[in-house]
């Protein structure tokens, strides 16, 4: 007989036993050789979600080039570039946009030019990436020729800046280059207007879409209009031939899918060539991208990462390799007996070993090609149904890298060493020894005997209060991730010094019970817990795998509870709601108010302001809510405040303090008109008459309407008319820009008036004046009706009108009326281009501080406390201010400035801010509740598409995907998942295996029992109720130790990279539903395995046995 056939027919005697040796050996080299897949796995998708979501500036590349060219030189430079970027990058670039744009240009409107807006012609892609192909027209089509008239040239615009400047297809827009121009210098014809299909797509490269604002702190808004690539030439070559220079762009996009973290420093050094190639171009091509700098902080992170999570798996492991030994050992236990019948008829030790090293040969063989396959499959059901399914894509496939067939050789190594560790003892027996042991009571653990527990529940106990002291495992921030690889042992030396502690107080519990068995009535019970009591050691430690097992179940389900629920709380203070929409200057709350499925909508003011205390400049960020909205769509937490939140919110809010008074306008009006009287200019002296005929021709004026929501915008008034009226009067009119219905009604804010006389001479210069005006009869032409009527005629006596200039005056007066019997004069000394407003003097107005909440570090830098009133500046402008209440936390604040923030009261802050310049001071952020049925970045995509001066969208589902992202918690999910489920699964297969092994081996002991009376259903009832005994001892320490562990050890364990700490910080939780559903679980899996252990008993006719022994 060949060796490998006796190898064979004895596995097939002893099966169960090879099985049960087989699973552990399998799992273990599986989970061994996942390492690997998993941890490339957590960093490859890390590094594709970050990418997701970031700016298009930092995840794509940018090139530009500035000059003069005209088609064929563009055509040359075009091709010579994408030919260069696609040489070296073109693995990983999704789609090059070639974009021309010329030089900039100011739009006019109601015959005033607008210095703060600009436009450019704008040829945005080529062929395939062909913008026609990318958007869909509201109005009109592509024009048919590009100058349909002299000095006008026919383009596309989007959709947001024919709202903005009121076109419609057939308008024309006049504008100038020169941004002090006098009159228009040409004329752009509206001939389509256009949106995108999709806002959110990357060809549009972000905030750099041509269909957007681009609002700066220069610029009040920046658009593009649309044209083909020769039209484009042909427009720059007729209306700009002063030989100014072009914009030339090649917007690039990165697909993420095809970039992996092994690639980083190659796509990094490709970068560094695409600069060096693109550099001496003629003209010069530059890269903007901050695409390096995001490549360089991960592939930081993912060298931090990648060591503490094959640490971790490596801890995982240990665990399964000790239930291979342990079960190995309890298989030897098995066939002692026959290793001593074969020594005692003349087998040499070399011989049995050498069958134990086949079947530990075949085993580990079968394990090391099944392992990475298995461990493959493995990762994929996480990224199915596990921690991973919430952040991946659809597309974003595993590979098997050659690291985890190196891992599966390892484990394979590793679980042959532990069959065998147990075979040196057995070997030594002869058949003597072996019936002697078999009625000998088992001495102690050698962990036990040498106080290891002892030791290494010490070593936990100083790694958590270095944990508890130093904070988290990896540290650094993004730039130099550092790890602490003491801390990393922390949880495990707990975990394990902690069980085997426990189990010295296993022994005393079982005594304890059989003590109590013994006082009852029954045999069944007296005998099991007799069973037990009597030799305890042969399974503790199949107890301490089932209480590591429970204990790492509660972690697992622990750690995923507070990283579950710190990344939603993390996503909710940075978002503040479902969504938040970010605008460098304005945001009108009606057009938020307005978007679809918007359910609720409340508008913030955020700012920067500053306090000089003695040598110490410091800064804080400012926030200006709605408390009544803001409060009930914000989430809080008990630490973010000493106070209640709505108690703090309430102190916001002043009593006997009302708004600004505004004239209501009513119906829908669409233009605004105002009568104005000036008296006829004195005789000038020599050489200082101003321009014009009259101070009718040296203002301008302006008038600030509020809407429903309280948004302010200014609406132009000017006339056509020239010369001195007859009677002195001048009607000035001004349009409105189309609204929505909600944000009726509308109210005159106030009124505001720029002089701007200017000398006449070779130098013209603007100069002083002393006026006498008047207003009268307000009129509104409604767009519903069509119908021009006086609204106010600036004769109700009660209402007090007042000016912003210190100089100057306004009066009821009968004098000089337009119609009816009064009108209010006014009496201005106004210096160059001063500016003065005129609104309704306030009954209630404010005479104490703005109320503020302030951050724990404003009140430490400032020195103030709850209840004192500090000046500070917001805006250049300087408040006073009382602190009525402290905040910790407060939903989208950080502590990024030196001084903290603060928070104030919304309309107080703005209607300080609004009567006191005309320019319109709104909200420029909105946090928006969603509509459950309907994804956030729907919403989302539809405010960037629709709301002008939007550039920034924050999604709480967004957020708390990226957050989830994070490879290190992440990775520290799925490890903590595999280590629960796979000693869990060993733990059912052990205490089965133990069950049925233990019953054939004391078939004697329970032949006995039969022939003194025994009936089989008491013998299986002694049977099961010592495994019932066991299993709900390792349940209840388990569980003891793991809440236990959740506690100290949670807080430091979860991890994140970044400059930023998580704010609000982690909270350790425990998820008792998961660990019902565990123990429910553990219930019906040790009910069917007892039950399959019990079936394979009773096959064996157990119960049958009368024998007192054999051989």
């Amino acid at each position: 007989m060949t060796f490998w056939v006796f190898i064979l027919r004895r596995a097939a005697r002893h099966w169960q036993i090879l099985l049960t040796l087989s699973l552990g050996v399998l799992l273990s080299t599986a989970l061994l050789a996942s390492s690997p897949i998993l941890v490339n796995t957590v960093v490859e998708f890390g590094l594709r979600r970050n990418l997701l979501v970031a700016d298009a500036a930092d995840s794509d590349l940018r090139l530009k080039a500035f000059g003069r060219l005209n088609a064929a030189e563009y055509a040359e430079l075009d091709e010579q570039v994408q030919h260069t970027v696609n040489g070296r990058l073109s693995t990983f670039i999704d789609q090059t946009i070639p974009v021309l744009g010329s030089r900039w240009f100011h739009p006019w409107r109601d015959g005033n030019l607008l210095p703060e807006d600009r436009l450019n012609f704008r040829a945005y892609g080529s062929d395939d990436t062909d913008v026609r192909q990318y958007v869909t027209f509201v109005a009109g089509d592509w024009p048919t020729t590009a100058l349909p008239a002299p000095d006008t040239a026919a383009v596309v615009i989007g959709q947001e800046m024919a709202e903005a400047y009121s076109l419609e297809v057939g308008d024309l827009l006049p504008v100038s280059v020169v941004r002090q121009s006098g009159e228009p210098e040409f004329f752009l014809q509206i001939s389509g207007i256009v949106q995108p299909i999709d806002g959110s797509d990357p060809y549009w490269f972000g905030s750099g879409s041509p269909l957007r604002s681009q609002s700066t702190e220069q610029w009040l808004s920046q658009y593009a209009v649309l044209v083909d690539r020769p039209t484009f030439f042909e427009l720059i070559e007729t209306l700009m031939p002063d030989g100014s220079s072009h914009e030339y762009y090649w917007q690039v996009t990165i697909d993420p899918a095809s970039l992996t973290s092994a690639q980083i420093p190659l796509v990094r050094v490709l970068l560094r060539l695409v600069r060096e190639d693109l550099r001496p171009f003629t003209p010069s091509v530059t890269v903007d991208t901050g695409l390096d700098d995001v490549l360089a902080d991960f592939a930081n992170q993912s060298t931090a990462v990648r060591s503490p999570l094959y640490f971790l798996t490596a801890e995982v492991v240990l665990l399964t390799l000790y239930y291979v030994i342990m079960v190995a050992a309890l298989a030897v236990r098995q066939v002692e007996r026959e290793f001593a019948v074969l020594q005692s008829r003349g087998a040499a030790r070399r011989q049995i070993f050498r069958i134990q090293g086949g079947e530990a040969l075949l085993i580990s063989g079968v394990a090391l090609i099944s392992g990475p396959f298995l461990g493959l499959a493995l990762v994929r059901s996480i990224t199915l149904f596990g921690p991973l399914a919430d952040v991946g894509e659809s597309g974003w496939g595993l590979s098997l890298p050659t690291l985890a067939w190196l891992a599966a050789a390892v484990g394979a190594i590793a679980c042959i060493v532990g069959l065998l560790l147990p075979v040196g003892q057995s070997v030594r027996r002869t058949i003597v020894n072996y019936q002697q042991s078999t009625n000998r009571v088992t001495q102690a653990p050698f962990w036990q005997r040498t106080y290891l527990d002892v030791f290494i529940l010490a070593i936990g106990l100083v790694l958590l209060w270095r944990l508890q002291y130093f904070g988290g495992i990896v540290g650094g921030g993004t730039t130099r991730p550092r790890v602490d690889w003491l801390l990393l042992l922390s949880p495990l030396a707990l975990l394990i010094g902690s069980g085997t502690i426990l189990l010295r107080l296993f022994p005393l519990l079982l005594r304890f019970l059989a003590a109590i068995a013994r006082g009852g009535r029954g045999l069944v019970a007296n005998l099991a817990m007799l069973q037990a009591a009597r030799n305890p050691t042969h399974v503790a430690r199949l107890v301490l795998l089932l209480t590591l097992a429970i204990a790492l179940g509660i972690l697992s389900t622990g750690i995923n509870a507070t990283l579950d629920a710190s990344e939603l709380e993390r996503a909710q203070y940075e978002a503040g709601s479902d969504v938040r929409l970010i605008a460098p200057r304005t945001l009108p709350l009606f057009e938020v108010a307005a978007l679809p499925d918007v359910t609720e909508a409340s508008g913030m003011w955020r700012s920067l302001g500053s306090l000089t205390l003695g040598r110490e400049f410091l800064r804080f960020d400012l926030l200006a809510i709605d408390p009544a909205t803001f409060g009930t769509m914000t989430s809080y937490r008990e630490d973010f405040t000493d106070e209640p939140v709505p108690l703090l919110l309430d102190r916001l809010v002043l009593e006997d303090v009302s708004a600004q008074p505004v004239v209501p306008l009513p119906g829908q009006p669409t233009k605004l008109g105002l009568w104005v009287w000036s008296a006829p200019d004195p005789d000038w002296p020599s050489g200082a008459a101003p321009r014009g005929d009259s101070f009718l021709d040296r203002i301008h004026l302006q008038a600030k309407l509020s809407t429903a929501q309280q948004d302010t915008f200014l609406v132009d008034l000017t006339s056509d008319e020239t010369g001195y009226p007859a009677d002195g009067w001048r009607y000035f009119e001004g349009s409105l820009p189309d609204l929505l219905e909600s944000s009726f009604p509308l109210g005159l804010h106030s009124i505001w008036l720029r002089n701007q006389a200017v000398i006449d001479g070779n130098f013209g210069r603007a100069t002083f004046a002393q006026m006498r005006l008047a207003f009268d009869s307000l009129t509104v032409t409604d767009g519903v009706s069509g119908e021009t009527a006086v609204t106010y005629d600036f004769e109700t006596l009660t209402d007090i009108w007042r000016t912003t200039h210190g100089s100057s005056d306004i009066a009821y007066d009968f004098r000089e009326v337009h119609s009816g019997s009064g009108s209010q004069s006014l009496f201005l000394n106004m210096g160059a281009l001063d500016l003065a407003g005129f609104l309704l003097a306030n009954p209630l107005p404010r005479t104490t501080p703005l109320p503020v909440l302030a951050s724990q570090t404003f009140l430490e830098k400032a020195q103030v406390s709850v209840g004192e009133t500090i000046n500070l500046s917001v805006d250049s402008q300087p408040m006073r201010f009382e602190i009525v209440g402290a905040v910790n936390y407060f939903p989208t604040m950080y502590e990024e400035r030196n001084a903290g923030f603060l928070i104030t009261n919304r309309s107080l802050l703005l209607d300080d801010f609004n009567v006191s310049t005309n320019q319109p001071v709104n909200n420029n952020e909105a946090i928006l509740a969603v509509d459950t049925a309907v994804p956030p970045e729907t919403v989302s995509a539809a405010a960037l598409s629709d709301l002008t001066g939007v550039q920034t969208t924050i999604e709480q589902e967004t957020v708390r995907r990226t957050l989830k992202a994070d490879p290190m918690a992440l990775g520290l999910r799925s490890v903590t998942l595999f280590g629960y489920l796979l000693t869990t699964a060993l733990s059912l297969v052990g205490f089965a295996t133990h069950f049925y092994l233990s019953a054939k081996q004391k078939e004697a002991i329970y032949g006995v029992l039969r022939s003194i009376g025994m009936s089989p259903g008491q013998l299986y009832a002694v049977l099961v109720l010592e495994q019932v005994v066991l299993i709900l001892a390792g349940l209840a320490i388990g569980t003891a130790l793991g809440v236990v562990l959740n506690q100290i050890t949670l807080p430091g364990l979860p991890i994140t990279f970044g400059e930023r700490p998580p704010t609000p910080p982690f909270i350790a939780q425990n998820d008792w539903t998961a660990v019902i559903q565990i123990y429910l679980t553990l219930a019906v899996a040790f009910f069917i395995s007892l039950g399959v252990a019990t079936l394979l008993l009773w096959r064996t006719k157990l119960h049958q046995v009368l024998r007192v022994g054999e051989e």
